[in-house]
């Protein structure tokens, strides 16, 4: 028979109340600085001589929704050993008034 419950729990990696953590040190990586991420074999990132060893693609791509998900705009650009990587914490913006297209705003 099907429990009802309180609220639909947090999604994680393990499934619900999963004990797992991240996989990749993304907090490390979003301190601002730029960093080169190695690409490498599943035994060299045990080793701690490469940083992933998944396709480039798939990280670029992970590095940016884990990046919004924490409130950073992620900039990334592939390299021969793997990938460069900045994040820049987003900042609300002061309204600004709209431009009309001609240059002047609009009042």
């Amino acid at each position: 028979m099907a429990n009802v419950i309180a609220e639909l729990p947090k999604i994680t990696r393990a499934g619900a109340g999963g004990k797992r953590g991240s996989k990749y040190p993304f907090d490390e990586w979003f301190d601002g600085q730029v960093r080169e991420l190695v690409h490498g074999t599943t035994e060299e990132v045990e080793k701690g001589d490469a940083d992933y060893s998944a396709k480039t693609s798939s990280v670029v791509n992970m590095l940016h929704t884990q990046g919004a998900a924490r409130d950073f705009k992620v900039k990334t650009v592939k390299t021969e050993k793997g990938i460069a990587v900045v994040a820049f914490k987003i900042e609300e913006k002061a309204e600004t008034p709209e431009k009309n297209g001609k240059g002047k705003t609009d009042k």
